[in-house]
C-alpha cells in the first residue's frame, strides 16, 4: 500500500478534486456518462464545494448517496441536502442527484422508490471505478483525521 502524506487539508482536497475530475471525465469519454457514489456528513463538504467548480460535463454525471438519514430532504441533517448545497451548484448544477429518501411519512413508499432506483442502476453500466475512488477518499479523510488526533 502506498500512503501519501499531505501538508494540510487544502493540499489534500485540491489533489483529490483533480483526481476525481479526471476520473469523471475519463468515465464520460469511455461510457458516455459517469456515476459517483458519495457519503454525507460534514467532512467532505469543502471537497464537494471545490469539486463543483471543476469544468466537467456535469450534465452527464449521476450522483448517488451511499448513506442517508431518514429525515426530510430539507433538514440540516440530510446528507442529500449537504450534497445539493455544496456540490450541485456552480459548474455541477446540471448533475443528476438521486435521492434515498422521498417521503419520511410513508416508509413503504420510500422503500419502493429505493428498490426502483437500485434496480435501474443495476440495469445500467455502473462505473465501479468511481465508487472505488470515493471509498479511497473516505479512507484518506479518515487517516488524515486520525493522524491529527494522535
Amino acid at each position: 500500500m502506498n500512503i501519501k502524506n499531505f501538508e494540510n487539508i487544502n493540499t489534500l482536497e485540491s489533489t483529490l478534486v483533480k483526481k476525481i475530475s479526471l476520473c469523471v471525465s475519463d468515465a464520460i469519454k469511455k461510457y458516455g456518462d459517469a456515476r459517483i457514489l458519495l457519503s454525507g456528513g460534514s467532512t467532505p463538504i469543502n471537497l464537494y464545494s471545490l469539486l463543483s467548480k471543476e469544468n466537467v460535463d456535469w450534465g452527464k454525471v449521476k450522483i448517488g448517496l451511499v448513506d442517508e438519514r431518514f429525515v426530510d430532504q430539507k433538514s440540516e441533517y440530510s446528507n442529500e441536502s449537504h450534497i445539493k448545497n455544496n456540490l450541485v451548484k456552480n459548474w455541477a448544477k446540471t448533475a443528476i442527484l438521486s435521492s434515498m429518501v422521498c417521503c419520511i411519512d410513508n416508509e413503504s413508499l420510500n422503500l419502493e422508490m429505493l428498490v426502483t432506483v437500485i434496480h435501474a442502476l443495476w440495469k445500467e453500466q455502473i462505473s465501479l471505478y468511481l465508487a472505488w475512488v470515493m471509498m479511497v477518499i473516505q479512507l484518506l479523510f479518515f487517516l488524515m483525521i486520525k493522524n491529527q488526533m494522535s
